[in-house]
């Protein structure tokens, strides 16, 4: 029985091609983006789940509490890891791990040539336990014993072979040109979904010969976000028993003055990727929990729309096999029998529509790596996981899709069937159909709301003045800060008619890097601690950026006094009037340092942090050896001549040194990948979501036509025009559009504010664009109406009344 079943499911789908073609092409449509979603959907909440002991690796994250909520930063004092080691109980290995933001590397071949490379967020200082916490695969080398010495380094398989074609066991390279290193080990290359991106690690013990003099490794005052630190619990530890010893370790080590308002916490490795309170601080881009359900909610409302359409279609072709119906039941086909018969032509055509699906998501899976930024492996999509879920979503599908229509089909009653007294408007309950055309325009109204809303919020991030000049500025990482050199540098530079200003700092102004130290003015009378970040810059800074020196005077670089300047938000924390209130103000902040600093210049507040967050207290001072980067303003209408002009000093002061820049502009615009990628993602799927319920209304309008033809023959014979015509065909479908969309715009203001409010700056909702989005869609469906409705129009009566 079921063999026959599907032969005649097969001969009828033939029968009904127009309609066949329609369902598939809705549920490929529907399957594939339910597919691409769902893999990328796995593959940001897989982050790190590929260690073995994912779930027992905690990072110790700070916390500063004060009046104005809390400030949360990954990164730990840089004596944290051994302070936990001798006081904390209940840990199994304890990790220390600086990030390194770029890096330079340089290969002497020893034959009066030398190979340079800069690399980017790829090099770590790891100690030694680092391999005994977290899973790598050796090539080469001893785990234990690979970075117990200084000056040692691990390389992964894609570096190693990158820098000596394979074999680097035992190669010095240089990093910064002033550290050498040994290979002590290659790895293999580590999945892309880590929050760990290193593939170069290099021995934690020379990490003081790296860094700065004036870093003091030994305070618990300044804490650095690319200095964090992991610990492994044994099975049986919870992380509550090892949390509560963590403010032991504040009193014991952080002065009375310090420690108030300061707390450290446990996070899972495998939350650090999804926890956006971390966003501004953490050294990997964080993907929000709720963005990452979006996704599966959008592939799922996508497929729920082609069922809708199917199960649409369907009922309103029934009436065209009321007869097979009545012929198939007078010769003895039961209920159940007919039932079967239009599941399996359900089966065959969702069947279908998945295996081409999944042709269409192995070729598109490369697109959606390049436009989420991800790296998801094609051997993912035929997993033994996801193979259950297309074979889960198969069933599914046919099951939602197809009980409805086959229980209406099977259901005819005999006489009605054979006489074809079975009437479109009584083939299953219209209002069902209708709710159901109502579902698919309210999702795509959701749809597009949220693509315009999101769009218009990039466009403000990317627009809005963060207080300093972003235009024509050029970004460059420095081999080293020392005074000498940057002088020239400086005076080289400024030679060229086509660089208007140059500037050394540690970052510039809006930067992932963070150094913060708790501040209190007592004087204010507030006894609250709160932490106010250190940028450490030179006398230029606030020239080339654009800053606004509201009081006072810029930084001297010949002065001899401890100076520095302050933003309005530190003038109003510290309870002061104006900012010329602060002039002169006397405070000890620098950390290891007693010295008296001054207040000289307060400017106008300015985005030290994305958009994302409000603007924090932030101090400009000088510390000559932490000055890392270059910012150079350039002329913009001689842009090319600059950045000859730059490279040719560059590579005479430093010859040894890749020259690799960045326009300060793009490079803040990667604050909000996030943001830029989920609105080419919504266009895209809402475009689609479109498609399929436009061809959805396009057969019902096709079944409308060609089940009122004698009627519309009639109106025709009797004096309707074309417009009459196509009004009665298409004023259906219209009506349920606007009404869908007057039901989905409370639903999308109110997510679409929800949305909005994880942003400190954000766009303000307007009623256009409501009204917009519900014009797109009245329009397109229009459009699509009324080519078949037009057709119907325009088609001569007589042959429709020619068998009356």
């Amino acid at each position: 029985m079921i063999r026959y079943s599907f032969l005649f499911a097969f001969r009828n789908l033939a029968h009904q091609k127009t309609s066949a073609i329609i369902n598939i092409s809705g549920l490929v449509l529907g399957f594939t983006c339910f597919l691409l979603l769902f893999m990328a959907f796995q593959y940001e909440l897989s982050y790190d789940r590929f260690h073995s002991k994912a779930n027992r690796i905690y990072r110790i994250n700070t916390h500063t509490l004060g009046k104005d909520g809390i400030f949360y930063n990954t990164g730990s004092p840089f004596p944290m890891a051994s302070a936990v080691r001798n006081d904390v109980t209940g840990l199994e290995k304890v990790v220390s791990i600086y990030f390194v933001e770029d890096g330079s590397i340089t290969i002497d071949r020893h034959s009066m040539q030398k190979d340079h490379y800069q690399e980017k967020k790829q090099i770590g200082f790891v100690e030694a336990d680092y391999f005994n916490v977290f899973d790598y695969q050796w090539i080469s080398g001893d785990s234990q014993k690979a970075l117990s010495q200084p000056n040692s380094v691990v390389l992964s398989e894609e570096i190693a072979s990158k820098y000596f074609g394979g074999d680097a066991l035992n190669k010095i390279i240089m990093l910064e040109n002033n550290l050498p290193l040994k290979v002590t080990g290659v790895v293999r290359d580590s999945p892309a979904n880590t929050v760990l991106p290193f593939k170069l690690f290099v021995s934690f013990q020379s990490l003081k010969d790296y860094l700065s003099k004036d870093f003091n490794l030994h305070s618990w005052q300044m804490i650095a976000s690319h200095m964090q630190t992991y610990v492994l619990l044994p099975e049986q530890v919870e992380p509550q028993q090892v949390a509560k010893q963590l403010p032991d370790l504040i009193s014991k080590y952080v002065n009375e003055t310090d420690r108030k308002g300061r707390e450290h916490s446990l996070q899972p490795l495998h939350e650090i990727h999804v926890d956006t309170r971390y966003e501004s601080t953490n050294q990997t881009p964080v993907t929000a929990k709720a963005s990452i359900w979006l996704m599966l909610l959008i592939g799922t409302f996508i497929l729920l729309i082609a069922c809708i359409n199917y199960i649409n279609l369907t009922t309103a072709h029934a009436i065209k096999r009321s007869k097979e119906v009545g012929l198939r039941k007078l010769l003895g086909s039961s209920r159940i029998h007919l039932f079967i018969q239009f599941i399996s032509e359900t089966l065959i055509i969702t069947l279908s529509s998945m295996v081409l699906a999944s042709i269409l998501a192995a070729l598109f899976l490369p697109w959606l790596n390049e436009l989420l930024r991800i790296a998801i492996p094609h051997h993912l999509l035929y997993n033994l996981t996801n193979l259950a879920i297309i074979i889960g979503c198969i069933l599914v599908v046919s099951l939602v899709a197809g009980i409805y229509p086959a229980s209406l089909l099977s259901g005819f009653e005999l006489t009605g069937a054979l006489k074809n007294k079975i009437k479109t408007a009584h083939v299953g309950d219209l209002s069902f159909r209708r709710g159901l055309v109502m579902t698919q325009f309210f999702i795509s109204q959701l749809l597009i709301i949220s693509t315009i809303v999101i769009i218009h919020q990039v466009e403000y991030f990317t627009s809005a003045y963060v207080g300093f000049d972003k235009e024509a500025i050029i970004t460059l990482s420095l081999p080293d800060s020392n005074p000498t050199t940057l002088r020239q540098l400086r005076t080289e530079l400024l030679g060229s008619t086509a660089i208007q200003q140059v500037s050394f700092a540690f970052n510039h102004p809006l930067s992932d890097y963070q150094f913060t130290v708790n501040f209190q003015y007592k004087a204010s009378g507030n006894e609250d601690k709160y932490p106010v970040e250190l940028k450490p810059v030179d006398s230029h800074y606030i020239n080339t950026y654009g800053l606004t020196l509201l009081a006072g005077q810029n930084l001297n670089e010949h002065d001899s006094i401890h100076s520095f300047i302050v933003n309005e938000a530190l003038v109003r924390k510290m309870g002061l009037s104006t900012p010329q209130d602060a002039i002169g103000k006397v405070i000890n902040l620098t950390p290891g340092d007693e010295s008296p600093q001054v207040i000289t210049g307060v400017v106008a507040d300015f985005h030290s942090q994305s958009l994302h967050q409000a603007i924090g207290t932030c101090i400009l001072l000088k510390i000559p050896s932490f000055l890392s980067t270059a910012g150079i303003k350039v002329n913009p209408k001689g842009l090319k001549q600059a950045i000859q002009e730059i490279e040719k000093v560059w590579s005479r002061i430093y010859p040894d040194k890749v020259f690799a820049y960045q326009f300060l502009d793009q490079t803040m615009a990667g604050f909000y990948q996030k943001e830029i990628q989920l609105g080419k993602l919504l266009k895209i799927v809402t475009s689609i979501a479109i498609l399929i319920g436009c061809l959805g209304v396009y057969g019902l309008v096709l079944c409308a036509a060609q089940g009122r033809r004698k009627e519309i023959g009639i109106r025709k014979t009797l004096g309707a025009g074309v417009i009459n015509i196509l009004l009665l065909l298409t004023k259906e479908s219209i009506l349920l559009i606007l009404l869908a969309s007057l039901l989905a715009w409370p639903l999308a203001w109110y997510s679409m504010n929800k949305w909005l409010e994880n942003f400190s700056y954000h766009i303000t909702l307007s009623g256009w664009i409501f009204v917009f989005a519900g014009g797109v869609v009245v329009l397109i469906a229009f459009l699509t109406i009324s080519f078949q409705a037009i057709k119907a129009a325009l088609a001569n009566p007589i042959h429709s009344l020619r068998n009356e």
